[in-house]
């Protein structure tokens, strides 16, 4: 009973905060607020999904801004603000698709005009870049775009694909040919490129301007470490230089890293008494004397009050033939008690602290060591849920699984180090005085980038390319 009647109240509450929401709704809807009105229904109908108000309001509220937003579209594009246009056309085509709501009548002819269009727009972009031997950027509309295409053409983009391909292919085949001697990344660059395309670039011998190291030797003296642990260290160390972009295969340097400092490892397990405090529940009794209540009728919401707020404590009256009743009430209350038992106590300490150095094309490199580990847990076999007591049977981890786990945090920062190094050296603003060309200057600056661009990069792909750099890496991971 007590359950049902919260029920019903929970019910109320959410049948009024719905009605509120689509009462809401519908004002904004008045008034033309559409963003409003979407927000306000779509609160309503996470409420109460099966509320006919609430689900018919959504829907409206969906046409309308539908159908108001490709007024935007219109407008945006007819004062030349293409841009701002497409993303909102393209915008709407996802909430139709997402919602299942489409315009109807005049708002139907707006969308088909909008799209037409759109991929007109589109087209003459690709045919433009196309024209300027820019299939980089034409691929890059495309990909982008391509939805919009297929909606407009009916899927019929085979034609675009290929005429973007035939230039692509002719782009790499005559960049093969372009390369100087002395355009190592530049080569590079290109057969990253062609492959967006399936078009193999095949190098011819090019001079690098970077010494990079064809193999690494790790020379470690690090005070406390046994051999087997200085080879682990050796490995990963060696690991992470490989897949850095420091190494080259074709390489005929030989870097020499030295790894000093010192390790120490220390491990105790101390037999210990331990205790642990857990509660009982211990019953007492109160007394007190009331006066008699004179019977009358109840209603039905006395009872449920009676029902609600009467005391689940086990109540005896006693009739002491006055007027008045003696009533003794059992009660509970939690009482501390200490759960004493044996563990033993398990602790390890491991620190390795010193650093790496390295000369990088007649430069030094240093990174600092400094990892510690430390381990504080008992072992033992006690199963008292009270007391929050479970068996454990920790394990120690082992030094040479240690180095190995932490070797990945300073593997992480030297990779960090040796881009910061490259960015530092290749992608300073200042003018070039190595008479490399543009280009062997900038994709050499590019060569470890991987997310943002600095500004000469950046710079570079807008003038030459009219895309980002960023663009660029989605299509050659594409």
């Amino acid at each position: 009973m007590i359950k049902k009647y919260f029920f019903l109240i929970a019910l109320s509450l959410i049948t009024v905060s719905c009605a509120t929401l689509t009462e809401r709704g519908e004002e904004a809807l008045a008034k033309g607020e559409y963003e409003k009105a979407l927000s306000l229904f779509e609160r309503a109908y996470q409420y109460d999904s099966d509320d006919p108000d609430a689900r018919e309001g959504l829907r409206r509220a969906q046409q309308m801004w539908l159908e108001r937003k490709l007024i935007d579209v219109r407008l945006l594009r007819l004062g030349s603000n293409f841009g701002d246009s497409e993303a909102l056309l393209l915008r709407i085509i996802r909430n139709e698709n997402n919602w299942q709501v489409f315009p109807s009548g005049a708002a139907f002819s707006t969308q088909n005009e909008e799209v037409k269009l759109f991929a007109d727009r589109v087209v003459r972009r690709i045919d433009e870049y196309l024209k300027n031997s820019n299939p980089l950027a034409a691929q890059f509309e495309f990909n982008r775009n391509n939805f919009i295409l297929e909606k407009a053409l009916d899927q019929n983009t085979a034609t675009i694909k290929n005429d973007i391909y035939v230039r692509g292919k002719s782009f790499c085949q005559a960049a093969q040919k372009s390369l100087k001697t002395e355009e190592y990344y530049t080569g590079q660059w290109f057969q990253k490129t062609c492959k967006v395309w399936k078009v193999p670039v095949t190098l011819p011998p090019l001079k690098n301007s970077v010494a990079l190291f064809r193999e690494v030797k790790v020379d470690t003296k690090v005070q406390g470490m046994a051999p087997d642990l200085g080879k682990i260290l050796n490995e990963n160390v060696t690991q992470a230089f490989m897949q850095s972009k420091w190494h080259d295969p074709a390489g005929k340097v030989t870097l020499n890293l030295s790894v000093g400092g010192k390790f120490k490892s220390e491990q105790f397990e101390t037999e210990v008494p331990r205790e642990k405090t857990y509660y009982v529940q211990v019953p007492y009794t109160e007394s007190y004397r009331r006066t008699k209540e004179t019977p009358k009728s109840e209603t039905g919401l006395t009872i449920l009050a009676s029902l609600l707020f009467k005391s689940s404590n086990n109540e005896h009256t006693y009739d002491n033939g006055d007027g008045t009743e003696t009533v003794t009430v059992t009660k509970y209350r939690p009482e501390p008690r200490t759960y004493k038992y044996h563990a033993v106590e398990m602790k390890a300490l491991k620190t390795l602290r010193g650093s790496l150095t390295a000369g990088l094309d007649k430069e030094n490199f240093v990174m600092d060591l400094d990892e510690r580990y430390s381990f504080l847990e008992d072992r033992h076999s006690e199963n008292f849920p009270d007391a929050g007591l479970r068996p454990t049977q920790p394990v120690f981890i082992t030094d040479a699984q240690w180095i190995q786990t932490t070797s990945q945090s300073y593997i992480a920062e030297l990779s960090r180090k040796l881009q910061d190094s490259w960015i530092e050296r290749f992608c300073s603003p200042e003018p070039n005085h190595e008479s490399l060309s543009e280009r062997e200057d900038a994709y050499r600056c590019g060569y470890q980038i991987e997310v943002v661009a600095p500004e000469k990069l950046r710079q570079f792909y807008l003038k030459t390319w009219q895309i980002r750099y960023e663009d660029w890496l989605d299509l050659i991971k594409s």
